[in-house]
């Protein structure tokens, strides 16, 4: 079965994504971000938060040892 969020490591993904792929709540993803630099993107439109899953997946490594 094809995960439709490993397509494209580049796409930009909402919190609800990044939380469903890496099995976290919306309030560690806040935490990570403000704690331990987590990769994130700000939309300038609109001031929502964007990840791109290729950066979170790389800033996860050391984490997974």
């Amino acid at each position: 079965m094809e995960n439709k969020y490993f397509d494209d490591e580049e796409r930009l993904l909402t919190v609800t994504d990044i939380c469903r792929i890496i099995n976290v709540t919306p309030l560690t993803l806040f935490k990570w971000r403000r704690e331990k630099g987590m990769p994130y993107i700000k939309l300038a439109v609109n001031g929502r938060i964007r990840y791109r899953l290729s950066d979170v997946m790389k800033w996860l490594e050391p984490y997974h040892n």
